[in-house]
């Protein structure tokens, strides 16, 4: 909404400030969904007296017409009461006021009721009233603010009128379209006769309710006193300029006037305030005359006379001064000659005749003096001579010369002023002004009459010595007219010794007070206690000493300001340094501010090592960073002291008397912070050899940057980040990175990097985790989640260019962020995972590996984890990365799906590659496909360094899926498979095998069940597609593994087994369990168990036509596995170890022979969450 001024909000519920003006006349106009009022002039009726609060104001001006149509004349009359319409040019008498808000309007009248005539009715249908009928009570109510400073809320008395024909014209009009079944109604509010300083209409319904007031008018019961007539001061001071420490009479002449017609006020009391002269009160003759005489001696300085008419029932107050000042005669000095003329007229009694003067040699000597010119064709000359040079005039008046400093004729007299250069020998000289009746000029010695004469004295000046005031004033804020007590303290001081100077006089003016004198003790010292009640607005307070003949004068003022009171508190939370360049640097200060009435301007003084930083900012309720730049140096420690903060728009300092100090130790009390947290995680934090990472000790501090030195292993720390907490955090997250395993850059680039840069994967991925660390530890550890240099939560807004860019794996502070969101909690869309920090540590330091593509292999690692899919990927596409094969999109109704074109996230081993050869003659096979062969060609034909055909087998191990519990789920792919054909052994085999599990901090696993097999005995080639339904169960995770086993090194030269088109969905039907495809002759399929239970089994047993068994653990994550088979004698015959839930053995003995067939003990070790678990004794039979 716009006016044509406004008031700025100061605080007040909800940040409105009820305003209160000191006049009915002025307009009030407040910014945001308020209205806008103004106060126009009275009306009265013949009986009762109303005054008319009428809505008008540029604005909403289309309405204008339509009210035209309403009201036909400006004044109408309402169910008898009167209101006052304005409609002349664009002014419109409708305004919206739409809750929630408070409208504040100053009244300064005494009325009986208040009578509001508004339209209104509710914005919404759901609260039962009938027609939408506006009732008062539930839209508004009114605060009386009276003059005493009481408030009262009352609620309006609904007056609905009884016709509606009101309504229905505007309607008519398409005024009040908005106001569907709305009616005018007039509100009735009973004041009970106290005088109101303002009115408050508070919204009651929390902007549910619509409603216009169109007009206010009060009613008063007695006879309305009649506005006030405005009155002016017209007056004279003369003199305006005094002598300092002499007496003189001052008089002051003046009229009080009706400013309309100019006519004298006969009879009124007007008041005189002198300085350091009691109150003085006079009244007004019948003409309105005033007048006064008064002697006054004051010390040299700069003063105000004020005249105060207080006003009455009738006339306005009026104030007015003048500048009265007081001077010390100087030693260059002035000899004074006043009244003298040829007739011989005595000088007249107002003290200014100067006859004796005091200045320095060489000096400028200045006379004035005055004479009238006699009578019309007299002769005479008047002439001015110094005893130094008695034969050489100093200055003359002669009636027939021209003299060029006569000035201008006053009162019969004319003036005269020259100047003359004293002689440099010190003496005590007199000076003569002498007079001659005729054109014969007057000599030193011959005259007709001495007019006047004086003395000189030209001698060294005696230095004075400078002086120094020290004082306070507290308080410095008083409140509006309120009797408060100021405290004035202070000392006198040499300006050379700062020894104090006892025995002077201090002079102390104080805002409407006499001019107050106090003395100095033995010390200097003075002080003051004095009470004052001042209107609000903005005072000095004047301390001066006038000088004598030993000390130079001195003064001083300070600001007094009387305004509404605040209880602020502001609270230093903590302080710390940031880089922003090679040349500078911010100091940021955390403030926890209360108490304000909104948001102010004001000033934040900082020093830091000794140089004062004043940093503008705006201030507002809450807590706050705010920055303090400064130029970089390189000191050796930081020294910082938050001093105040200064609110400009209120006039209040608030002291703090913070101080830090950081030097070198500080930073090792970092690290050694930080080092408690990193000792929380042994398993994450150790090296590659098992042994604990050390904590840093090697600190270069201060160096030229900030860095970790890999080869030297240190830790670098420029002087102004000795107080960045993430800087230093950041270089040890380098270290600890460092001692995991030496990160293999590759050709990426090196040095320094602003936030924004690309500048690889790997190197984005080596910054982004030292960032994510160093918030992280702020963050846990630290408890200051605000000492992010970057907010990790938005990085787009430091690089806003970077928005869905396929190359943001490069972004170091884009790899922090999607590193923090990873960690935090689901505060954003997109963001809907938090992993437990000890997971997630360990899955970034695994992703760091030596064959690591930076935060491409973490995303990969975060779904072999078993993470969901579908919430991993929406957070990388958040950041403008998609790594999944498959589409965009999965197709309608597909929990998971992929064509192989890529087989990044699948863990591998053996011959499994991507591929998309031609030989295979299946057209089932579209683009690339998942194949076990040889890379060169197809076949699975595995040869030795003899060359001689050996065993090949691997596995192709899908990421983790996220599906859904209790439902049936289809399994699909397309393969082709083409094998040795042999019947008496299952050679060659290829099968499928699923396993569930259920996700928590880590995903808990069940077994691996086979779901489809082929082998040696089953024809091929084969171009065919697959499928099976299971049951999901309590589960809601899933993993897919293809293994390929051609059991041994025999007739391999066949094109082997490819998958294609991979498809998981919701079934069509729900199987009533799980369905196991046909295993083939001499499968032992074990038997389903519960997640977590922990079994040992090995496959095939008994090991018959083949010469290998895999010893398989089943329920649990095994991280390694060992394995000891023992003869029935108890003697280890073979043991080994592999990573993983599998280990094979080709059943040769610790000596590499064949053992015999027989029947065999053994014990599987398993490691699972670092703790090894035992399993219990096995049998296994060998039978060939």
């Amino acid at each position: 909404m716009g006016g044509k001024n406004q008031v700025q909000w100061v605080g007040g519920k909800k940040g409105v400030n009820m305003y209160r003006a000191m006049s009915y006349e002025k307009m009030v106009v407040l910014t945001a969904s308020l209205i806008f009022f103004s106060f126009l002039q009275a009306f009265c009726s013949q009986y009762t007296q109303y005054a008319h609060v009428v809505l008008d104001d540029y604005f909403n001006a289309p309405h204008t017409t339509y009210f035209k149509t309403f009201f036909t004349s400006e004044i109408v009359t309402i169910d008898g009461i009167p209101f006052e319409i304005r409609l002349s040019g664009n002014n419109t008498i409708m305004t919206p006021l739409q809750g929630p808000g408070v409208v504040t309007i100053p009244i300064r009248r005494t009325p009986s009721n208040i009578y509001i005539l508004g339209f209104g009715t509710f914005i919404s249908r759901d609260f039962g009233h009938k027609d939408l009928y506006c009732d008062s009570i539930d839209h508004f109510s009114i605060t009386l603010g009276y003059v005493d400073g009481t408030r009262e809320e009352k609620f309006p008395i609904d007056a609905r009128l009884g016709f509606p024909q009101w309504s229905d014209i505007l309607r008519a009009e398409g005024a009040v379209a908005h106001f569907e079944g709305g009616y005018i109604h007039m509100y009735k509010v009973p004041v009970g006769g106290k005088e109101l300083e303002y009115i408050s209409i508070n919204d009651k319904y929390g902007g549910l309710a619509s409603y216009w007031i169109i007009a206010i008018t009060l009613e008063y019961v007695e006879e309305q006193v009649p506005s006030r007539t405005q009155t002016l001061l017209q007056w004279t001071l003369d003199p305006s300029v005094l002598e300092a420490n002499k007496l003189m009479v001052v008089k002051i002449d003046g009229y009080l006037r009706r400013a309309d017609t100019n006519a004298g006020l006969a009879d009124k009391p007007i008041t005189i305030e002198l300085p350091g002269v009691p109150r003085i009160e006079l009244r007004t003759d019948g003409s309105g005359y005033f007048g006064l005489r008064h002697g006054l001696q004051l010390p040299e300085g700069t003063y105000r006379v004020t005249i105060s008419f207080p006003g009455d029932a009738l006339f306005q107050p009026v104030t007015d001064s003048r500048e009265l000042r007081v001077y010390r005669p100087r030693t260059h000095g002035s000899l004074a000659v006043f009244d003298l003329d040829y007739k011989g007229t005595p000088p007249n009694s107002d003290g200014n005749n100067q006859t004796f003067v005091t200045v320095a040699p060489g000096t400028t000597l200045t006379i004035f003096f005055r004479y009238n010119e006699g009578n019309a064709g007299n002769q005479y000359v008047i002439r001015a001579y110094g005893e130094w040079d008695k034969n050489r005039f100093l200055a003359n008046s002669d009636n027939d010369e021209q003299v060029a400093e006569v000035g201008a004729e006053i009162e019969g007299y004319r003036w005269d002023k020259e100047a003359y250069t004293v002689p440099n020998a010190p003496g005590t000289y007199k000076v003569r002004v002498v007079y001659n009746a005729s054109a014969i000029p007057p000599t030193w010695d011959t005259y007709d009459r001495l007019l006047a004469e004086g003395t000189v004295i030209v001698t060294q000046p005696q230095v004075k010595v400078k002086t120094t005031l020290e004082w306070t004033l507290e308080p410095s804020l008083l409140e509006p007219n309120k009797l408060t007590t100021i405290k004035i303290d202070g000392y006198l001081r040499r300006a050379d010794t700062h020894t104090g100077v006892p025995g002077k006089k201090i002079y102390i003016q104080l805002p409407g007070e006499p001019l107050i004198d106090v003395p100095t003790d033995q010390t200097g010292h003075f002080g003051l206690v004095y009470g004052v009640r001042l209107a609000e607005g903005t005072y000095q307070v004047r301390v001066f000493f006038p000088g004598d003949d030993s000390f130079l004068p001195t003064e001083d003022s300070r600001e007094l300001r009387v305004s509404r009171q605040y209880n602020i508190n502001i609270s230093v939370l903590d302080v710390f340094s940031s880089v922003v360049d090679s040349i500078f640097g911010d100091i940021m200060v955390l403030l926890s501010i209360s108490g304000l009435p909104g948001t102010l301007t004001g000033s934040i003084y900082i020093t830091v090592n000794g140089e004062q930083i004043i940093s503008r900012a705006s201030f507002s309720n809450g807590i706050h960073v705010f920055n303090n730049e400064l130029a970089l140096a390189n000191w050796s420690s930081l020294n910082i002291s938050i001093d105040k903060v200064v609110f400009d728009d209120i006039g209040v300092s608030v002291p703090l008397h913070w101080r830090g100090v950081w030097d070198k130790t500080t930073i090792a009390q970092i690290i050694d912070q930080a080092w408690d947290y990193v000792k929380r995680f042994p398993d994450v934090f150790k090296q590659e050899n098992g042994k604990a990472i050390p904590k840093p000790t090697n600190i270069n501090y201060p160096a030229g940057d900030t860095e970790y030195m890999g080869p030297l292993d240190e830790i670098r720390v420029r002087s102004f980040d000795v107080a960045n907490y993430r800087a230093i955090l950041h270089e040890l997250g380098h270290y600890i990175e460092d001692k995991w395993y030496l990160f293999n850059m590759d050709q990426e680039y090196h040095g320094e990097h602003t936030p924004c840069d690309k500048r690889g994967p790997k190197f984005a991925f080596k910054e982004g985790w030292a960032e994510f660390f160093a918030n992280l530890v702020i963050h846990e550890h630290f408890k200051k989640p605000y000492l992010a240099s970057f907010n990790l939560e938005d990085p787009f807004q430091h690089c806003p260019n970077f928005h869905s860019s396929s190359d943001n794996d490069q972004w170091a502070l884009g790899v922090a962020a999607i590193l923090w969101d990873l960690y935090d909690g689901y505060n954003e869309d997109f963001d809907r995972i938090s992993i437990p920090i000890s997971t997630l540590l360990m899955i970034i330091k695994e992703s760091m590996s030596s064959s690591s593509k930076g935060v491409y292999t973490l995303y990969w690692n975060l779904r072999k984890y078993g993470y969901p899919q579908d919430k991993i990927r929406a957070l990388f596409k958040a950041y403008g990365l998609d790594y999944e094969p498959s589409s965009p999109f999965l197709p309608v109704g597909h929990i998971f799906s992929t064509d192989f074109d890529s087989l990044e996230g699948w863990q591998v081993s053996g011959l499994w590659r991507s591929g998309s050869e031609t030989c295979l003659a299946c057209v089932l096979l579209d683009g690339a496909f998942a194949y076990y062969a040889r890379p060169e060609g197809c076949t699975y034909e595995v040869k030795d360094r003899r060359g001689r055909s050996v065993r090949t087998s691997g596995t192709l191990t899908s990421p983790v899926i996220s599906i859904p519990k209790n439902t049936a789920l289809t399994l699909q792919f397309d393969f082709f498979r083409e094998v040795e054909s042999y019947t008496r052994s299952t050679l060659d085999r290829t099968y499928v095998q699923i396993r569930l599990g259920t996700s928590g901090k880590t995903v808990r696993w069940g077994s691996w069940e086979t779901i489809w097999s082929r082998s040696s005995k089953d024809p091929s080639p084969e171009c065919n597609t697959a499928s099976y339904t299971f049951q999901s169960k309590n589960y809601d995770r899933l993993q897919i593994r293809f293994v390929f086993d051609s059991v041994n090194g025999n007739n391999n030269n066949y094109r082997g087994w490819a998958i294609d088109n991979l498809v998981v969905k919701p079934a069509p039907t729900s199987p009533a369990a799980l369905e196991l495809a046909d295993l083939g002759e001499g499968w032992d399929v074990p038997d389903e168990f519960e997640p977590g239970e922990m079994k040992v089994l090995n496959i095939p047993n008994p090991v018959t036509d083949v010469h290998t068994t895999v010893f398989t653990v089943l329920g649990v994550e095994a991280e390694e596995i060992r394995v000891e088979v023992y003869d029935l004698t108890g003697r280890l015959v073979w043991e080994g170890e592999g990573r993983g839930n599998e280990l094979p053995w080709d059943t040769r003995d610790v000596t590499g022979l064949p053992l015999a067939n027989g029947v065999y003990l053994y014990l599987v070790y398993v490691k699972v969450e670092g703790e090894w678990i035992v399993s219990d004794v096995q049998k296994l039979v060998i039978l060939r």
